[in-house]
C-alpha cells in the first residue's frame, strides 16, 4: 500500500498541469457568465455555487486524465521500478479517492433531507463507484492499442456487442413473459438487496478485468 502511493503522488504529479490549465479556462468561462448576468459580490448563493462547480469540474476532470494517462502513468512506473501490480493498486486509490470526492459534492447540491441522504448516499456511492470502476476496466482495454484507429475499432466492435447484447434481452422480454416476471418477482422482494449484489457482483467483475488487462501492457517501441 505504502508502495501504490508513492507511486500515485509520482503520476499526480505528472498531470497536475493539464487540470490546473482546464480547470483555468472553466474559471474563466464560469467568470465571464457571472459578469454577463450581472452578478453581485453580495450573492452568496450564487457565489458557493460558483465554487462548487469549479471543484466538481476539476475532480472531474481528475478523473478523465486518470483514465486516458494509463499508459504514462504505466511508463513512469517501470521507470521507477514499480510492478504491475502497485500501479493497478495506486490507479484504483486514485479512483476511489476522486469518486468519493465527487459524490460528496454531488450529495450537498442535492439539498435533500437529512433522512433523505441517509437513505440516497449508499446507493449513489454504489452507482457512482460502479461507474468508475467500469471505465476503469474500459479504459484498461483501450491502452493496449497503441494507435487511436485500434481503439476506435475496439470501440465499434464493443458498441455493436452492447447493441447486440441489448436487442437479444429485448427480444427474450417478449418471447418468455413468465419467465421476466419471475425475476422482477425476485427482485422486487428485496429491492435494496438485489441492488447492491448486483453493483457488487459488476464491481467484482471489472476489478477482475481490469487487473487482468493492466499485466497484459508492454512498452511500446516507437
Amino acid at each position: 500500500m505504502k508502495k501504490s502511493i508513492e507511486l500515485l503522488k509520482c503520476t499526480c504529479r505528472n498531470r497536475i498541469r493539464q487540470i490546473l490549465i482546464s480547470t483555468s479556462i472553466f474559471i474563466i468561462f464560469i467568470t465571464l457568465g457571472y459578469i454577463i448576468n450581472g452578478f453581485k459580490s453580495t450573492n452568496i448563493k450564487l457565489l458557493i455555487n460558483g465554487i462548487t462547480c469549479i471543484i466538481s469540474f476539476a475532480l472531474i476532470m481528475a478523473l478523465i486524465y486518470g483514465y486516458f494517462t494509463q499508459y504514462k502513468d504505466y511508463r513512469i512506473a517501470m521507470q521507477l521500478g514499480f510492478s504491475r501490480k502497485t500501479l493497478w493498486w495506486s490507479k484504483f486509490i486514485e479512483l476511489t479517492i476522486l469518486t468519493a470526492l465527487i459524490t460528496i459534492i454531488g450529495i450537498i447540491n442535492l439539498h435533500v433531507g437529512y433522512r433523505g441522504i441517509l437513505i440516497l448516499t449508499s446507493m449513489i456511492v454504489c452507482m457512482n463507484f460502479s461507474i468508475t470502476i467500469t471505465f476503469f476496466a474500459l479504459s484498461s482495454f483501450l491502452v493496449l492499442f497503441p494507435r487511436w484507429l485500434g481503439k476506435t475499432v475496439m470501440m465499434t466492435i464493443l458498441s455493436f456487442i452492447i447493441y447486440f447484447i441489448t436487442y437479444e434481452t429485448i427480444n427474450i422480454t417478449y418471447q418468455y413473459p413468465k419467465l421476466v416476471h419471475f425475476i422482477q418477482k425476485v427482485l422486487s422482494l428485496n429491492m435494496y438487496f438485489s441492488f447492491y449484489a448486483v453493483c457488487i457482483i459488476w464491481i467484482t467483475l471489472m476489478l477482475i478485468i481490469s487487473y487482468r488487462f493492466m499485466n497484459l501492457i508492454q512498452i511500446r517501441r516507437n
